[in-house]
């Protein structure tokens, strides 16, 4: 995924915004996928520049449920949303419906703060050593205890 510096979205959102040229003009100038500039243009348009910067946030339970509640309730698409709210990507929405659709309000509750970690477990049982598996060859029980063989 290609990563653009701030200066040149809000160029381009800029340019895209004026509506002197068409979106997909826009992003024809300049080589660029046309949803994308979508995107930008709808997102300064709504929020205005500062949203165009790189943002990385934890979103609340309660304020994933507005979104998912205001897509229910007005019809709005998932591009509409991530521009209305200036949510960075639109896979996130998705993802919350997902999540919700499978097990409700809980669900969208971050993994991290329902439940504790597990705890790492060994990942090979313990194997012993060729010195003691020498041994229990010469025994007559397993390698734990040693009894040894008569003679025969």
């Amino acid at each position: 995924m290609a990563k653009y510096e701030e200066r040149f979205k809000l160029e381009v959102a800029q340019l895209g915004a004026q509506g002197a040229i068409s979106v997909v003009q826009v992003a024809a100038r300049y080589g660029l996928d046309y949803s994308m500039v979508r995107r930008w243009v709808d997102v300064y348009r709504h929020h205005g520049a500062a949203r165009l910067t790189k943002r990385y946030r934890r979103y609340e339970v309660s304020f994933k449920r507005e979104v998912l509640e205001r897509i229910r309730v007005e019809g709005l698409s998932i591009r509409q949303a991530t521009a209305l709210y200036g949510i960075p990507h639109a896979g996130l929405i998705g993802t919350w419906q997902r999540q919700y659709d499978q097990g409700g309000l809980e669900a969208l509750v971050p993994a991290r703060e329902r439940s504790p970690r597990m705890s790492k477990k060994n990942p090979r049982p313990h194997r012993p050593s060729p010195t003691t598996r020498r041994r229990a060859r010469n025994c007559s029980t397993s390698w734990r205890t040693c009894v040894p063989r008569l003679p025969t």
